[in-house]
Protein backbone atom coordinates (compact mmCIF):
# COMPACT_ATOMS: atom_id res chain seq x y z
CA UNK A 1 0.00 0.00 0.00
CA UNK A 2 0.92 3.65 -0.22
CA UNK A 3 2.85 5.24 2.60
CA UNK A 4 1.28 8.12 4.47
CA UNK A 5 3.02 11.26 5.66
CA UNK A 6 2.34 14.14 8.04
CA UNK A 7 1.59 17.57 6.55
CA UNK A 8 1.10 21.02 8.02
CA UNK A 9 -1.92 22.90 6.64
CA UNK A 10 -1.78 26.69 6.86
CA UNK A 11 -4.89 28.77 6.17
CA UNK A 12 -4.04 32.41 5.52
CA UNK A 13 -6.48 35.23 4.78
CA UNK A 14 -5.84 37.02 1.49
CA UNK A 15 -5.74 40.83 1.74
CA UNK A 16 -9.11 42.30 0.66
CA UNK A 17 -7.55 43.93 -2.41
CA UNK A 18 -6.33 40.52 -3.63
CA UNK A 19 -9.33 38.39 -2.66
CA UNK A 20 -11.37 39.53 -5.67
CA UNK A 21 -15.15 39.20 -5.52
CA UNK A 22 -14.92 36.75 -2.63
CA UNK A 23 -13.76 38.99 0.22
CA UNK A 24 -13.41 36.01 2.56
CA UNK A 25 -11.01 34.08 0.33
CA UNK A 26 -8.18 32.28 2.03
CA UNK A 27 -5.16 30.45 0.70
CA UNK A 28 -4.48 27.01 2.17
CA UNK A 29 -0.90 25.80 1.98
CA UNK A 30 -0.15 22.11 2.55
CA UNK A 31 3.52 21.56 3.36
CA UNK A 32 5.80 19.00 4.89
CA UNK A 33 6.67 19.96 8.50
CA UNK A 34 10.24 20.91 7.53
CA UNK A 35 9.35 22.77 4.33
CA UNK A 36 10.87 26.27 4.37
CA UNK A 37 8.63 29.25 3.67
CA UNK A 38 8.98 33.02 4.12
CA UNK A 39 7.44 34.04 7.44
CA UNK A 40 7.08 37.27 9.41
CA UNK A 41 6.38 36.54 13.06
CA UNK A 42 5.63 40.22 13.80
CA UNK A 43 2.26 39.83 12.06
CA UNK A 44 2.31 43.49 11.00
CA UNK A 45 3.02 44.21 7.32
CA UNK A 46 4.58 47.57 8.25
CA UNK A 47 7.03 45.94 10.67
CA UNK A 48 7.77 43.10 8.26
CA UNK A 49 8.63 45.34 5.33
CA UNK A 50 8.03 44.56 1.68
CA UNK A 51 9.46 41.26 0.43
CA UNK A 52 11.54 41.89 -2.67
CA UNK A 53 11.50 39.39 -5.54
CA UNK A 54 13.68 38.09 -7.10
CA UNK A 55 16.41 37.54 -4.56
CA UNK A 56 13.91 36.87 -1.76
CA UNK A 57 15.94 34.03 -0.26
CA UNK A 58 19.10 36.12 -0.01
CA UNK A 59 17.08 38.95 1.53
CA UNK A 60 15.47 36.58 4.01
CA UNK A 61 18.80 35.26 5.14
CA UNK A 62 20.07 38.79 5.84
CA UNK A 63 16.89 40.35 7.27
CA UNK A 64 16.29 41.34 10.88
CA UNK A 65 14.12 39.57 13.43
CA UNK A 66 11.08 41.74 12.65
CA UNK A 67 11.34 41.11 8.91
CA UNK A 68 10.83 38.13 6.64
CA UNK A 69 12.63 34.99 7.78
CA UNK A 70 12.87 31.47 6.39
CA UNK A 71 10.97 29.19 8.78
CA UNK A 72 9.77 25.61 8.89
CA UNK A 73 6.08 25.06 8.24
CA UNK A 74 5.85 23.27 11.61
CA UNK A 75 6.76 26.57 13.34
CA UNK A 76 3.97 28.67 11.77
CA UNK A 77 1.33 29.97 14.19
CA UNK A 78 -1.92 31.95 13.83
CA UNK A 79 -1.33 35.69 13.57
CA UNK A 80 1.96 35.40 11.67
CA UNK A 81 2.30 36.50 8.05
CA UNK A 82 3.19 34.20 5.15
CA UNK A 83 3.55 34.98 1.46
CA UNK A 84 0.88 33.71 -0.93
CA UNK A 85 0.21 34.21 -4.63
CA UNK A 86 -3.42 35.17 -5.28
CA UNK A 87 -5.12 33.51 -8.27
CA UNK A 88 -4.35 35.29 -11.52
CA UNK A 89 -1.62 37.32 -9.85
CA UNK A 90 1.98 37.46 -10.98
CA UNK A 91 3.31 38.31 -7.53
CA UNK A 92 3.11 37.40 -3.88
CA UNK A 93 1.40 39.25 -1.04
CA UNK A 94 1.55 38.94 2.75
CA UNK A 95 -1.40 37.00 4.19
CA UNK A 96 -2.26 36.62 7.87
CA UNK A 97 -2.35 33.05 9.16
CA UNK A 98 -5.83 32.23 10.53
CA UNK A 99 -5.28 28.64 11.60
CA UNK A 100 -2.78 25.79 11.38
CA UNK A 101 -3.52 22.07 11.61
CA UNK A 102 -1.73 18.81 10.95
CA UNK A 103 -3.08 16.07 8.69
CA UNK A 104 -1.97 12.61 7.68
CA UNK A 105 -2.05 12.20 3.88
CA UNK A 106 -1.50 9.18 1.66
CA UNK A 107 1.57 9.36 -0.54
CA UNK A 108 4.50 11.74 -0.48
CA UNK A 109 3.99 15.14 -2.06
CA UNK A 110 6.56 16.97 -4.10
CA UNK A 111 8.10 19.67 -1.87
CA UNK A 112 6.66 22.41 -4.11
CA UNK A 113 3.86 24.34 -2.40
CA UNK A 114 0.31 23.25 -3.22
CA UNK A 115 -2.33 25.96 -2.92
CA UNK A 116 -6.12 25.75 -2.97
CA UNK A 117 -8.69 28.41 -2.22
CA UNK A 118 -11.13 28.06 0.64
CA UNK A 119 -14.09 30.34 1.19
Amino acid sequence: GEESARYVNIEAELPAADAGANRSAAAVLRLSPRHFLPLCAAGDPRACGAPRLPGLLQGLLRSGAAGWQPAYAQDVRAGMLVLVQPPGSGGVVPARVQRVWVSQERGAFNPFVQVRLAS
